[in-house]
């Protein structure tokens, strides 16, 4: 079960211009003074675990007056509602034994792994691609292109994204699957001229490069099920909001210790400044 945020449209009221005002609940309006919750938007849909945590953070503290039974009650303030999530299904045995997949992996500091996958995103012109390059530590989305076709360019852009972003020491690890785009001659090329060290996932075994799968599935989950984009432009501007605004400054993500991608590496830049 999830929760999915949603702002309610206010409607005039039935005696027009110069019939009475409706009177409304101060406390329905209360959690919109938090300018943290107004820039979650629209479409936001988290998980229970993380929307009880987003509630504890935003909403909780602007209703000093808590009362039993204020958390059913509280979720009706705050506009949230439960959706239903996609069923998981298990690991194959071939993702449990031998190597353990790079998303089991851990890092010790941001730029030390990269993971890339692709995606398709419907639209009324047809498919967007979109590859997107994520910091296995931070879970930071360092690059990402979108594309109407998915060709060796659209993988580049992305990688030229994040290396003018990031500038990575050599030695950086980078996974991705076998596809085409990741195999390219090109591709490769690039990879070797900036000491990058390329790994892929084991034949037929999704499960290798989990933290990308994962992204995708957020992504979905919160934004393009619920979606309906007639051209490939619209869909462009709210993923480019969504990856940039949402989920890098704000979505927060439990195996950071709930925070977000920009806050954990803030964080640790902080803390290695210090040390």
């Amino acid at each position: 079960m999830s929760c999915a945020m949603r702002q309610k449209t206010s409607f005039p009221s039935a005696g027009g211009p110069g019939g009475p005002v409706a009177k409304v609940n101060p406390e329905r309006s209360r959690h919109k003074r938090c300018p943290a919750w107004s820039r979650l938007g629209r479409r936001r849909r988290l998980g229970r675990p993380l929307g009880c945590v987003v509630f504890n953070h935003l909403v909780l503290p602007l209703f000093p007056e808590r009362v039993t039974g204020f958390w059913q009650r509280g979720f009706r303030l705050a506009d949230l509602a439960g959706v239903l999530a996609l069923k998981r299904t298990a690991a194959p045995a071939a993702a449990r034994h031998g190597l353990a997949p790079l998303g089991a992996r851990r890092c010790g500091a941001p730029d030390q792994a990269w993971v890339t996958d692709i995606t398709y995103i419907p639209t009324g012109e047809g498919w967007l691609y979109l590859a997107v390059i994520l910091d296995l530590c931070s879970r930071f989305a360092v690059g990402w292109a979108m594309s109407a076709r998915i060709t060796d360019e659209l993988t580049l852009n992305a990688l030229g994204m994040a290396l003018a972003r990031r500038r990575p020491p050599q030695g950086l690890l980078h996974h991705s699957d076998r596809g085409s785009q990741y195999a390219s001659g090109d591709y490769q090329q690039a990879l070797a001229q900036h000491g990058i060290v390329c790994s892929m996932s084991r034949r037929g075994d999704c499960w290798d490069n989990a933290v990308a799968e994962s992204f995708f599935a957020t992504l979905k989950v919160e934004l393009v099920h619920d979606a309906t984009w007639e051209t490939r432009a619209t869909a462009r501007t709210e993923l480019f909001d969504y990856i940039e605004r949402f989920y890098n400054g704000q979505r927060r993500h439990s195996a950071l210790g709930y925070l977000s991608p920009r806050g954990f590496e803030q964080r640790h830049l902080q803390e290695a400044l210090t040390s």
